[in-house]
């Protein structure tokens, strides 16, 4: 049984943030927990959201020792008061991956020995999967086949659920169709791929050429490049030709968010017969669920009528919403669909150590396409 571990953590100082690869002990599992050999763990941003908080890692300073190495950021007065409920707190950074359960409490020993997926801040709230080991919830443990390799399960559930969550929630709320920006990356990617199979109609927005001809690739039907001068236009032809009312945005800032809501009330007025001073009938949503653009949310209200509506979207609590068996489904839909829908490319697959490197990490900040990295803490399986 392991007694202590390497591991990433970041912790905000008064003055400053600092991201550093330390040595912590392993707790020894409790009754329903176990500990497991993290053999690989992706970085998303939603990681580098814990790693970085809101310091500017165009400030960072980079030291330690090459097996220990140590990032330290100044914080701004805005960056301090925006972290100031984590100082002092060493937040374990990794929020999923994949490894072999090597010790168990009492409860949990059927999983003695087993590849597992973990998604590690489910039961327990506890994160920290960038680290040679980590103690979880068996609940938090999804047991793998024996051929599938720990490298190729370390990201089936963030990107995966949360795609599939966003067609759950078109359903639940009786949406016909949805929108989804930065739909280049890999959680769009797999988007594509299910509304694809579902017959779900989606509209997809991405920022350059070659991302619209990616998705086209993968068999998107209505893909939209904010980076033309058409794009006004080409947005609310496709909301028009498929009827989305929803949308899932994963830039947060800036205007597209009330892009999205515009497009959606031009859309329904076009074919909306009677007038009414308070625009068409139609309920338009936009769920923010990421915050590529740490900038205000820009809203022109008075362009959408008034049944509107923008909001905060979190995949945890559709699967509270579709309740346990639902849940599960998607779980072994997942991996059915491990080497189609689901696969995930990577560009490079680093060590712990590594991933606190300048270039490594100014690479995985960008949170570029094709650009993911897999944290690789031990040798896979």
């Amino acid at each position: 049984m392991p007694h202590r571990t390497l591991r990433i953590v970041s912790t905000a100082g008064p003055d400053a943030l600092e991201i550093a690869v330390v040595q912590t002990p392993v707790p020894q599992p409790g009754p329903d927990e176990v500990i497991v050999r993290i053999d690989a763990a992706p970085i998303h941003p939603s990681d580098t959201m814990v790693l970085l908080g809101s310091a500017d890692l165009t400030r960072a300073r980079f030291g330690g020792t090459p097996d220990r190495p140590r990032v330290e950021i100044p914080l701004s007065p805005a960056a301090r008061h925006a972290m100031s409920h984590r100082t002092g707190v060493p937040l374990p950074a990794g929020q999923e991956g994949a490894g072999v359960v090597v010790a168990t409490g009492p409860n949990s020993t059927p999983l003695m020995g087993r590849k597992v997926a973990v998604l590690s801040s489910g039961s327990t709230g506890v994160m920290g999967l960038y680290a040679e080991y980590q103690t979880v919830a068996a609940a938090d443990c999804i047991p793998l086949p024996d051929e599938v390799r720990t490298v190729d399960a370390a990201a089936m559930f963030v990107n995966p659920l949360t795609a599939l969550a966003m067609v759950e929630t078109l359903r639940l709320d009786a949406h016909d169709a949805l929108i989804h920006t930065a739909a280049a990356s890999s959680l769009g990617q797999m988007l594509v791929k299910i509304c694809r199979d579902d017959g779900v109609p989606l509209v997809n927005v991405v920022r350059r050429p070659e991302q619209a001809d990616l998705l086209r690739s993968l068999g998107a039907t209505h893909v939209c490049d904010s980076s033309v001068p058409t794009f006004r236009d080409d947005l609310m032809a496709a909301i028009k030709d498929t009827g989305a009312t929803v949308a899932f945005d994963a830039i947060g800032g800036g205007s597209m968010p009330g892009e999205l809501l515009w497009a959606m009330e031009a859309a329904a007025m076009a074919v909306q017969k009677m007038h009414s001073p308070y625009g068409s009938f139609e309920n338009k949503h936009v769920y923010i669920y990421g915050h590529l653009d740490d900038s205000p949310t820009v809203l022109a209200h008075h362009n959408y009528g008034l049944s509107w509506g923008v909001s905060g979207w979190l995949m945890p609590h559709v699967l509270m919403r579709i309740g346990r068996e639902r849940t599960d489904a998607l779980h072994q839909r997942i991996l059915n669909e491990l080497d189609t829908t689901f696969k995930t490319h990577y560009a490079q697959s680093i060590t712990l150590s590594q991933a606190l490197q300048p270039d490594v990490m100014n690479s995985y900040c960008q949170h570029a396409t094709g650009a993911k990295y897999l944290i690789i803490p031990n040798i896979p399986t």
